[in-house]
């Protein structure tokens, strides 16, 4: 969009972009457009390895993101995604979200778009936490997210007395039995409401049958193809 500067977008595109150097340093970088004003910019982000992630709805909508680098990371796909945003988007505006193993980032975020309040994320790696450090400057929502570079069960002590969440996301190592940690911590925790909603995803089949000693129900079970989402609630 000629004539005018967008203001929604963190770094304008440069002349020529396509086929040439951009500020990500890649021909395939190119330029991105505004979805609000049609103005261009040009991504930041890393695109090797095709693991490309954007931010799905809301005020950031279509903002790449990007992974760690040079890490084993299995992003939540855009379609798994949206179907998870689907299933509580009655849930996000006003939530406080909390993002464990959060990886990228991309899940916290995601929800600050849709409009929650507040976006808290915990990871230990070094570059996965350099990585939502770049996420959050990026989509521009350093005023409203939080990052614990630090082992996940430290951070959520850390937090006590800080903060009550709305919705808990964690994306745990598959079958190592995290969650289950994490989910005994929290059971006794002041982190949670009556009403707060925990997600994890999961490998297929994994056992959730020690909810009952903690005090908490599965309320539902959403099956991919090679992964799920269950939702836990307090009883």
């Amino acid at each position: 969009m000629s004539g005018r500067a967008c203001l929604h977008r963190l770094l304008p595109a440069r002349k020529g972009c396509h086929g040439t150097a951009s500020v990500c340093g890649r021909p395939d970088a190119g330029a991105e457009e505004c979805h609000r004003c049609g103005a261009s910019f040009t991504c930041p982000h890393d695109h090797r390895g095709g693991n490309h992630m954007r931010i799905i709805a809301g005020t950031a909508r279509s903002l790449p993101l990007k992974a760690p680098e040079g890490m084993d990371t299995r992003p939540t796909t855009d379609r798994i995604k949206e179907t998870l945003f689907n299933i509580i988007q009655d849930e996000v505006p006003g939530a406080y979200f909390l993002d464990l193993f959060a990886g990228s980032g991309q899940m916290g975020l995601e929800a600050v778009s849709r409009g929650a309040r507040y976006a808290v994320f915990v990871d230990n790696g070094k570059k996965p936490a350099a990585c939502i450090e770049e996420n959050i400057r990026f989509t521009k929502f350093e005023h409203q997210t939080k990052l614990y570079p630090t082992e996940v069960l430290s951070a959520l002590r850390a937090m006590e007395g800080k903060y009550q969440f709305d919705l808990i996301f964690m994306d745990p190592p598959y079958r190592k039995g995290m969650e289950q940690e994490v989910l005994r911590y929290l059971a006794g925790s002041s982190l949670l409401k009556e009403d707060t909603v925990l997600i994890v995803e999961a490998a297929l089949d994994t056992d959730f049958s020690y909810l009952d000693e903690y005090g908490m129900t599965l309320s539902r079970l959403k099956m991919y193809k090679t992964n799920e989402h269950a939702f836990i609630r307090r009883k």
